[in-house]
């Protein structure tokens, strides 16, 4: 940790010794009616003191953590159980890195310790790359002079995966697939040959994009189930790049928009060109969708002690509290419910393609998101 870094970006960092640990969660234990009460209850719970620390949880929070007892968690704090990616960003754990000012939980936690229930969702990237939408309560209670904060914690994941799937085929792909038909209504009434060929193409153009945006989402699906397969094979960066530019330079989103390759190490590189291809796609996608009309989006390609480098440019500054929330599952800077953004990009690339995803982002400079990958990505074939 730098010596420079603040104590903590958000909530307070201190916590309590191990021996009021222990007398507060006496307190809780022996009450067998509360006890009781709690276990009964069909969610995970647990209760926390003024510092954010677990001194207390019911049977379904330990056995979700497949836990025996809470002797081994008390003291920690929700995100350090959780796994949260972010709960080890500082020295003081959970609650306390700029990550947190976004985190629902902390927030939450922060507003019943103030005296004032409050509910929130929170999305939680966990340290391999798996991602948890969680629906969480926060209720304060008091026994005798000690304060003391009820969080109640719900799995929403399969409701926002729900949600954003019905966006999709519902708003989304329903939009493709009426641009298809009304391009094939007027088909018929055209005579000029030219004219015929250009609504054609278009048609095409349409039913790629659509079907391209549902086998992402299939892949996606795939990932998170652990049941997708790894097709490596031998194949020229300078070939991927073309490919994708190709591709997006013909989509909507690329309209007045510039799209140029620049600084291109054409090498061979052993890996799955479909999700790599994927990766690429969505990250000049993302990086069109924030370019205003007549800006450009630049791709390089550099290769490097073994490693490959992709890149993509826009001209663009993320804010920060954006910045703070990329590669969450349910966050998409499109708005609620309207994708998966950076997750999918960071979930393929780092637990299928061991390679790694990272961004800067600065007034003046613009954003640009880095791809780096392994020249051999697993054994190549002799």
């Amino acid at each position: 940790m730098n010596t420079n870094e603040p104590v903590s970006y958000f909530a307070p960092p201190e916590r309590a010794p191990f021996e009021v640990l222990e007398k507060q969660n006496h307190l809780l234990s022996n009450s067998h009616i509360f006890k009781y009460i709690v276990d009964t209850l069909p969610f995970m719970l647990v209760v926390l003191n003024q510092q954010r620390q677990i001194i207390f949880a019911n049977q379904i929070f330990l056995e979700n953590q497949n836990l025996t007892e809470l002797t081994t968690i008390l003291g920690k704090r929700p995100g350090e159980i959780l796994n949260c990616t972010y709960a080890s960003a500082t020295l003081h754990g959970c609650g306390t890195s700029e990550f947190c000012r976004t985190c629902g939980a902390v927030k939450s936690i922060l507003q019943a310790q103030a005296g004032e229930k409050s509910m929130q969702e929170c999305q939680i990237l966990i340290s391999n790359n798996e991602a948890l939408d969680l629906r969480v309560w926060s209720i304060p209670f008091a026994i005798g002079e000690e304060n003391f904060t009820i969080f109640i914690l719900l799995d929403i994941s399969h409701e926002k995966r729900r949600q954003i799937l019905e966006r999709i085929f519902f708003h989304d792909v329903l939009n493709s697939v009426g641009g298809i038909s009304g391009l094939s209504e007027i088909l018929p009434q055209i005579d000029d040959p030219e004219e015929m060929a250009r609504m054609a193409m278009l048609i095409r153009r349409s039913s790629d994009h659509l079907i391209d945006e549902i086998k992402s989402h299939q892949q996606l699906n795939q990932a998170e189930r652990h049941e997708l397969v790894i097709k490596n094979c031998e194949i020229k960066t300078g070939q991927i790049i073309s490919e994708v530019i190709e591709l997006y330079a013909r989509h909507e989103v690329a309209n007045l928009r510039h799209l140029i390759a620049d600084t291109v190490d054409d090498v061979r590189i052993y890996t799955d060109p479909a999700i790599l291809r994927r990766v690429l796609g969505n990250l000049i996608k993302n990086a069109l969708e924030a370019t205003p009309p007549n800006g450009k989006v630049t791709i390089t390609c550099r290769a490097m002690d073994g490693q490959v480098v992709f890149s993509v440019h826009n001209e663009q500054c993320i804010n920060r509290q954006t910045q703070l929330q990329l590669f969450k599952r349910s966050f998409s800077t499109k708005g609620e419910g309207r994708g998966t953004g950076t997750y999918s990009i960071k979930l393929l690339t780092e637990n299928y393609l061991n390679g790694k995803i990272c961004f800067s982002s600065q007034e003046n400079e613009g954003t640009t998101f880095s791809l780096e990958l392994p020249i051999k990505n697993g054994k190549r074939p002799k």
